[in-house]
């Protein structure tokens, strides 16, 4: 199956759980759910290598069951959700303090520059209004007042940029200092915008694709991320709601795993390596067929 090519909404990692989910009627886990829920977790450990060498886990999803599930959770294939963050803690301690230095540095520079020009601007313009009031000019006075007027906006809007650009620069320096990984099991359904195929990347049946890196609608620096879906049925959705979809089986037993994605979000060599090391046929291995 290939992927098309979509954007792929960026990672969310504190995924509510629908057998969790908060609201609606609760009761306490059945045996059977909770044995479920462990043996999934424990394989889904073993077939996750750890992350690069030297870095430290952020993040990582507890690993104890469930005391307590949504009421109509048997009537659903039963979702666990699993994921956890490495972050590079001493290059990033050391890129944030020197990107904080270069920024000091490269905003009072800047600032300086636009100083001057608008002050240059300003008393040139200063000068011309007082002549004109000078020779009763009122006419060519009401302009000048005008035009000073543009140029205290002009000067906002260059420190508004400035300020922009120093905050993309501090999240530009961050790069490549996490690996993001998340697990999906028995979710049948993934918004999608855009992401390219990536062939031959599992010795797994399975569909990839990869979101590159870049800034979001928000201006915030979005590392790439590859996803890889298993389980019988993946197609794309087209159309304003975009996404991956499998069908969700009716009637069958919900303890058993029918779909399985993979997500890991970083720098995109990084990204590959730790998708080599995962244990693919140990997670296929997982799927109800």
């Amino acid at each position: 199956m290939l992927c098309k090519s979509y954007i792929l909404v960026p990672i969310v990692w504190a995924i509510i759980n629908p057998a969790q989910a908060p609201g609606g009627e609760m009761r306490p886990a059945t045996e059977r759910e909770i044995a479920f829920y462990t043996s999934v977790m424990t394989a889904v450990e073993k077939a996750l290598p750890q992350g690069p060498m030297h870095w430290q886990i952020e993040e990582m999803t507890p690993t104890a069951p469930p005391k307590q599930v949504a009421a109509q959770a048997a009537w659903h294939p039963f979702p666990v959700h699993y994921s956890v963050t490495w972050v590079d803690r001493q290059r990033k301690k050391l890129a944030i303090l020197d990107d904080k230095h270069a920024l000091h540095n490269l905003e009072k520079a800047e600032e300086a520059r636009a100083r001057a020009e608008a002050q240059q601007k300003l008393d040139k313009v200063l000068n011309e209004r007082e002549e004109a009031y000078q020779g009763r000019d009122l006419a060519a006075a009401q302009v000048l007042e005008r035009e000073i007027e543009n140029l205290t906006a002009e000067i906002e809007r260059m420190k508004s940029q400035l300020e922009e650009e120093a905050e993309k620069a501090d999240e530009e320096s961050l790069r490549g200092m996490a690996l993001q990984v998340a697990l999906d099991i028995n979710l049948f359904s993934l918004p999608v915008i855009k992401a390219v195929s990536e062939e031959g990347l599992v010795p797994v049946p399975a569909t990839a694709c990869r979101q590159e890196a870049g800034f979001d609608s928000d201006g915030r620096w979005q590392e790439g991320s590859t996803m890889v879906f298993l389980g019988r049925g993946w197609k794309w959705t087209e159309g304003a709601r975009a996404r991956m979809q499998a069908e969700e089986p009716v009637g069958l037993p919900s303890t058993r795993v029918y779909t399985l994605i993979v997500r890991v979000q970083g720098e995109h060599s990084r990204v590959r390596e730790y998708l080599r090391g995962i244990d693919w046929l140990s997670l296929e291995g997982l799927l109800f067929k």
